[in-house]
């Protein structure tokens, strides 16, 4: 359960590493057996929110400086603030399901949106579904073997 809760985590932070394999396999392979599907969800959903708060407070770190400014003021951080502007903080929920989206939402929602109780509670909630889905996907598999 440990990389289960680890691996979204550590996911925040690099995106190109598999949370998204990683918990779907644990659904695969525990779902059945020793845990419920409900804690492989809550660990794996907890996992990705805490780590979504990490980059999403770093960046409110980097904000601060000059070279956040930068950041803050360019081409990507304008798509994504105005993807977020779009669909408000349903767009944090949907960045969830892009490649490298739920980084780059955390960081630019720190950057230059909202408080960050409204952001923490958007990825929450997009946590929850992301890992349900995933867990709905390796349990399913494991249905079907």
């Amino acid at each position: 359960m440990l990389v289960v809760f680890g691996a979204p985590l550590v996911d925040s932070l690099v995106p190109v590493l598999p949370g998204e394999v990683v918990v779907a396999a644990a659904a695969t392979s525990l779902g059945g057996g020793s845990l419920p599907i409900p804690v492989i969800v809550a660990v794996a959903a907890a996992g990705s929110l805490i780590g979504e708060c990490v980059v999403f407070s770093l960046a409110g770190r980097l904000a601060r400086t000059r070279r956040g400014e930068r950041i803050a003021g360019g081409d990507q951080a304008a798509f994504v603030r105005r993807f977020i502007g779009r669909w408000g903080l349903g767009g944090v929920v949907l960045a969830r399901f892009m490649p490298g989206g739920r980084t780059v939402a955390a960081a630019t929602f720190a950057l230059r949106s909202g408080p960050a109780s409204r952001f923490v509670v958007a990825a929450g909630a997009g946590s929850l579904i992301w890992a349900g889905y995933l867990v709905g996907i390796g349990s399913g598999a494991a249905a079907i073997l």
